[in-house]
């Protein structure tokens, strides 16, 4: 698997190592390309449209636009076999019409992968500590497995696999205990989560999707 230099997660890089469908890749919320970059090191002939607000330079495979995605997509029907949306849905105040055009933007039978955080994290506020995403203002709502499920499901999309990942992090749970024992209980969480022997979806603290297009 080709590397991230920029701080890529793990997670997102494994959904696109199994879905990502070339040779057309739409990057919807591009951010600074990292994701954009890392498709094409990873899958040979693809050529990447990158979609954002901020102002940079085309890459080589990479044709970036900015774009307000709280409009309509000036791009054609049909012309992606996939599109990614990592960490981008949440922050558009009209979620229907974002889902829709990348709908739209796809050819029949595409790939639409991508986050969103997670909303699971009712019972955390008491033991004072939640998901970090809550501090992010810039957040218009956050998924449910049952809610992004049939949001996707509405705008046309079929096999939808949604998957719990990320968490709160070991070191927050450690704080729960006296000072000398956080550093012990910090690595022995670490271990037990990397093991699989503490694994319950209500800590994870996003959502991760892959879906096609009917």
């Amino acid at each position: 698997m080709s590397k991230c230099s920029s701080g890529c997660s793990s997670l997102k890089l494994d959904l696109l190592s199994a879905h990502v469908r070339p040779s057309r890749v739409l990057d919807v919320g591009a951010g600074k390309l990292q994701y954009s970059r890392w498709i094409t090191q990873h899958f040979k002939g693809v050529e990447v449209t990158a979609l954002d607000m901020l102002v940079q330079e085309s890459q080589p495979h990479i044709t970036y636009i900015k774009t307000d995605l709280e409009q309509p997509i000036p791009l054609a029907s049909g012309s992606f076999s996939t599109v990614v949306a990592f960490d981008v849905i949440e922050h558009i105040e009209n979620e229907a019409r974002i889902i829709s055009e990348i709908a739209r933007l796809l050819e029949p039978e595409g790939v639409l992968v991508g986050s969103v955080p997670h909303d699971d994290d009712g019972f955390l506020p008491a033991y004072n500590v939640t998901f970090y995403h809550r501090s992010d203002l810039t957040h218009k709502r956050y998924y449910t497995l049952e809610s992004l499920t049939f949001l996707l499901e509405d705008a046309g999309f079929a096999e939808v696999v949604v998957t719990p990942g990320g968490g709160v992090p070991a070191h927050i749970f450690a704080e729960f205990f006296p000072s000398f024992l956080r550093w012990p209980i910090k690595k022995l969480i670490g271990l037990c989560v990397k093991l699989g022997l503490l694994n319950n979806n209500r800590l994870k603290s996003d959502l991760f999707f892959s879906a096609r297009k009917k």
